[in-house]
């Protein structure tokens, strides 16, 4: 214990005190004060009315919470999209969750936007999909759990085919053996990743592209033109395992094999490729500049995206500390929360 509490001085964190019963956990004679929730100078400066509350016991024995009293509008928008939604973006990448844990998690998160108290009914005045989006569309700027758990079954299968973990390399000779990844299919028995990514593998095919480097890749399925791949130019899906490796020759094309199997306008996008034979072949994720994986590109690619304006992009400026209610498209329904905060 000694060392724990050094390292909190160390480290230049302060326990800001609570409020409400003084143990949050027991067993039979022994009581104890669990939780304990640490700040920085930095937060204590800007959210000075920081609050802890411990529950009563007979609600829970366990768990503090952020009174809402205490937390601006401004302060839960900046936990959700920073703390709340944060954590599980590590569970989403093993875990494929339902529709229906999606919405019971976006329910909770709305009702504690809008400052829902335990136990206590309160207005909400949008629900938790009519808040997320871009802020220049007039949302709040954050992610459907259903959302977000698609865009990361879109990392999965581009790990897969990068072929570089240990994960990657098992996945491809559990189910990829002798053919293309889009290719294989989900049969009883196998694993529910697996399933999952073959939901998924059409579309996210679609963002891959290949550096050539030395041809170990694909010649009909992937999509080293840049382009498109063979198989979607011909609209055609071919079952063939052929290597780009297999048409170079003394380090240059093999124009003679490439006339027979292609015809003259895929010819021409070959011979547009620049050949780099002694380079190692690498994935690229063509949303990003850098060919890097990206989980926001992939969103924006996805959701369902609605005209920007000039006004909400003004809305949301650092020197304000105004909170603004407005109606977005004259529905009462659709109500928009625009924290403005530093």
């Amino acid at each position: 214990m000694e060392d724990f509490n050094d390292m909190i001085l160390n480290s230049n964190l302060h326990d800001i005190g609570f409020s409400g019963d003084a143990f949050t956990w027991n067993q039979g004679t022994l009581w104890q004060r669990l939780d304990r929730i640490l700040f920085n100078n930095v937060w204590i400066n800007k959210h000075q009315n920081t609050h802890i509350e411990h529950l009563s016991h007979t609600l829970s024995d366990h768990a503090p919470l952020l009174a809402f009293n205490f937390l601006s509008f401004g302060g839960r928008l900046v936990l959700i999209k920073s703390v709340l939604c944060s954590i599980l973006i590590y569970l989403f990448h093993t875990l494929n969750p339902t529709m229906n844990i999606c919405m019971k998690l976006e329910r909770m998160f709305n009702k504690f936007l809008w400052g829902a108290k335990v136990g206590k009914s309160a207005i909400l005045w949008a629900s938790w999909k009519n808040c997320s989006g871009v802020q220049e569309e007039g949302k709040l700027g954050f992610k459907t759990l259903t959302d977000m758990a698609y865009c990361f079954s879109f990392k999965l299968w581009f790990n897969m085919r990068s072929n570089i973990s240990l994960w990657s390399k098992f996945m491809i000779k559990k189910y990829c053996v002798g053919k293309h990844p889009l290719n294989g299919f989900f049969k009883k028995g196998d694993s529910t990743i697996w399933k999952r990514l073959c939901t998924i593998k059409w579309e996210e095919e679609s963002f891959i592209q290949w550096g050539l480097g030395c041809g170990n890749i694909f010649f009909w399925q992937d999509n080293w033109l840049g382009c498109s791949s063979i198989d979607n130019l011909l609209n055609t899906r071919s079952n063939s395992i052929c290597k780009v490796a297999e048409f170079y020759q003394d380090g240059a094309w093999n124009l003679p094999l490439l006339a027979e199997m292609v015809p003259n306008f895929i010819l021409n996008l070959i011979l547009d490729v620049p050949l780099q034979i002694v380079q190692k072949y690498c994935i690229l994720f063509n949303k990003s500049n850098d060919g890097s994986f990206a989980i926001k590109e992939v969103w924006h690619s996805i959701r369902s995206s609605q005209p920007k304006s000039n006004i909400f992009s003004n809305c949301w400026q650092k020197v304000f500390l105004l909170p603004t209610l407005f109606f977005y498209g004259g529905s009462p329904t659709i109500i928009c929360l625009l924290i403005l905060f530093s």
